[in-house]
């Protein structure tokens, strides 16, 4: 049975390897994978006796158990973009060795240092999922990670409470037993439910590469159109600002395509730090960028004189010096029975207005009005 568990962690640990290698957002499967490879040499070690002595091997497979709880601790952070840092790891490594080592040679209590193992390692995990208590209102990959993290950290206190009085050094135990079958189910169970967790990031990844413009970051034409089909549900109102970079053509032309590049970015930044979160904006077209807010068109106009003022207010840094950018707006609502584009339609009739009129201006389709220069 012990090598049946083995095979099971090397399998999970392989499969999570090659999964850390496909889109960067799942480079946090590799700390998932070093995290069972390190639990299951652990359990290689306990179960095949190398080393020979019994207490430097209870002291290797312990640092080799409290390894792979924090590399999937790690895991669960990194998937949110965050860390526990090497000072936690090594606060808990060290302490973890130090305990085991104490009642291996201090107080020689096999309970204890049984029970401070699986306990242990039960909490870290716990401690971890809980710092990432978020997660459980999160999407269903969110959700079915907290759990499978959760569970697999609980289930150790229960297992080895229930199984304190089998206690000893040998393999063929209450305790022993119930490792081996618990352990070949976790493992198996866990990585089942991780890889849909990857399943789930997968796509999630690819579909944020396809809705997202390479050079800007924000939202495509296609981005756009997905986010307020999902977002519209239940609003009644809506507005389509369009803006076209005035006089682009001219810094392409003057100081090269890397510098428009740059221009490029920095008003996407500019633009989406005045979006609330539920507001939307994209890059549509070459210096073409949509937003979409919900409201009114009063509120939709002052909005893109708070862009248009964005943009005039400051030049943009580049490579090749300060630059001046300006841009012209087209407002329209977006009615609720319409497709997006034709919204965005009748506010670039507007736009055009708007450079006719002398750019740097906003022009509303409701009124037909301009903002100020």
């Amino acid at each position: 049975m012990g090598y049946v568990v083995v095979s099971a962690f090397g399998v999970a640990a392989i499969a999570f390897a090659v999964l850390s290698r496909y889109p960067a957002r799942l480079t946090y499967f590799r700390y998932l994978s070093y995290g069972i490879l390190a639990c299951g040499v652990g359990f290689t070690t306990q179960i095949s006796g190398f080393p020979p002595d019994a207490s430097v091997n209870s002291i290797i497979s312990t640092a080799l158990y409290f390894t792979g709880a924090l590399c999937v601790a790690e895991a669960v952070q990194r998937r949110s973009g965050e860390t526990l840092g090497l000072g936690f790891h090594a606060i808990v490594l060290i302490s973890s060795i130090f305990i085991t080592a104490y009642f291996l040679f201090v107080d020689r209590n096999l309970v204890a240092r049984t029970v401070h193992l699986n306990c242990g390692f039960g909490l870290v995990l716990l401690a971890a999922i809980w710092r990432r208590k978020e997660l459980i209102l999160g999407s269903v990959a969110d959700r079915l990670l907290f759990w499978t993290i959760a569970l697999i950290g609980f289930h150790f206190f229960p297992r080895t409470l229930l199984t304190v009085g089998g206690f000893t050094a040998q393999n063929a135990t209450p305790f022993w037993t119930a490792l081996q079958y618990s352990l070949l189910v976790i493992t198996n169970a866990g990585a089942t439910a991780l890889l849909g967790v990857a399943g789930a990031d997968i796509f999630a990844t690819i579909t944020r590469e396809r809705d997202t413009d390479v050079l800007t970051g924000i939202l495509n034409r296609r981005g756009l159109e997905a986010a307020v089909s999902a977002a519209r549900k239940g609003r009644v109102e809506g507005v389509a600002i369009i803006a076209d970079l005035d006089e682009f053509k001219a810094i392409n032309d003057n100081f090269g395509h890397d510098a428009g590049d740059q221009v490029l970015k920095a008003v996407a930044q500019r633009l989406r730090k005045l979006m609330p979160p539920g507001d939307l904006i994209a890059r549509v077209g070459g210096e073409e960028f949509v937003c979409v807010i919900w409201g009114d068109m009063e509120a939709g106009r002052l909005r893109a004189e708070l862009l248009r003022d964005a943009l005039f207010s400051s030049p943009i840094e580049t490579t090749c010096g300060l630059l001046p950018v300006t841009a012209s707006f087209g407002v329209a609502v977006h009615r609720p029975e319409e497709h997006l584009w034709d919204a965005v339609k009748r506010a670039d009739a507007e736009l055009y207005e708007a450079k006719r009129s002398g750019k740097n201006r906003v022009m509303t389709a409701a009124i037909g009005a301009e903002g100020p220069a």
